[in-house]
Parts: structure tokens; sequence; C-alpha cells
């Protein structure tokens, strides 16, 4: 049986959050920065959905222009130790758009 919760990813933090030990899968269509947000923020809501939930996969749908950002600014976090790696499990490129899905890199 799957269970859906909605809980708010924000650039500070998730409100409304499950237990993270009954969560499988996140999806998230975090800010693009085009209309509202930067990269930053995408990078900040990816970091706290992978921190929030540290054995989920996680999706992401973002641009092609904020994906090649937000990997550029993960490998320099992961060089300089403040953050453990993502696995990449797979990039589906449609339009302009990617989805990501990713997991904790030694997670479950």
């Amino acid at each position: 049986m799957l269970g859906v919760r909605c809980c708010q990813v924000l650039p500070g933090g998730v409100q409304g959050a499950a237990s993270s030990s009954q969560v499988d899968l996140v999806v998230s269509n975090p800010p693009w920065g085009k209309n509202i947000g930067s990269c930053e923020d995408t990078f900040a809501i990816v970091h706290n959905v992978m921190t929030c939930f540290p054995n989920a996969t996680a999706g992401f749908l973002m641009s092609e222009v904020t994906h090649k950002q937000l990997l550029i600014i993960q490998a320099r976090q992961v060089a300089e130790g403040l953050l453990p790696s993502l696995q990449i499990l797979q990039s589906i490129r449609c339009a302009r758009s990617v989805f990501v899905l990713a997991r904790k890199a030694g997670g479950v």
C-alpha cells in the first residue's frame, strides 16, 4: 500500500514531514530560478530532502540550467566535506527540464 503525505520543503527546512523512516520516495519540484527562487534555493531544498529522508529515493523536476548548476554546487560541497554525496540514479531530460532520481550515497 502506498501512503501519500504532503509536506512543505523550503530552503530553510522541511515542514509537516512524516517520520523519515516511513518514507521511501520523495518527489519535489523546487524553484527553477526563472520566476521565483534561485539555484541556491534548489540546492538547499535538495539538501534538506536528502537530510530529512536519508533512506528515501528522491525525484526532483528542474530546468536544465538549474540541474547543471546543482551538480556543480553539490560537487564543490562534497569536495569541501560539507555534504555527503548523492548517488544520481537516473536523469531524464524532457524539453528544457530534467527529472533527477537520486539517493544519498551509501543509503539503503
